[in-house]
């Protein structure tokens, strides 16, 4: 087959149309958030948090890492088992302000820290579960920041 001044065999073609499937699907793997489930709650991590990493967890439950390569930027989400019933009985060890806050219909506290840049924790109870978000201030990609980025993850 001629194409231009390109003389194809079938066995090229089929080569090439290989390989750009193979790089149309890692470019669209990469950098895409998305809808994750973490011990049976259901988030969604916005665009650009590509790599997981599992983390450990004390007692039972599941801890997840979502890094941002690009903005060097870091979501932690943290689901285990509670017998708390509302978010007031939690106590954490934060050396920053906490109050309590309503984020996207969840009432849970909200901590900020800035020990190793400006950072967002939320806590809340639901079904029997502690979920625990530790997010950046604001996300450089999305322009989300402060309860905005935190609504996006819980939605």
């Amino acid at each position: 087959m001629k194409i231009g001044d390109f003389d194809l065999s079938l066995k090229s073609i089929i080569i090439i149309a290989f390989v750009l499937i193979i790089i149309i699907g890692v470019f669209s793997l990469m950098g895409n958030g998305g809808d994750v489930s973490v011990y049976g709650v259901n988030f969604h991590i916005p665009d650009g948090y590509n790599e997981i990493k599992e983390q450990e967890v004390d007692g039972v439950g599941e801890s997840y890492e979502y890094v941002n390569n690009e903005y060097h930027d870091v979501i932690f989400i943290t689901v285990k088992d509670t017998n708390a019933s509302d978010p007031s009985q939690l106590r954490f060890n934060y050396p920053s302000v906490k109050q309590h806050t309503m984020i996207d219909g969840k009432d849970g506290l909200l901590a900020m820290t800035s020990s190793t840049g400006v950072r967002n924790h939320f806590f809340y109870i639901e079904n029997g579960k502690l979920i625990h978000i530790n997010a950046p201030f604001t996300d450089v990609g999305s322009g989300l920041s402060d309860e905005e980025l935190l609504a996006e993850i819980i939605r």
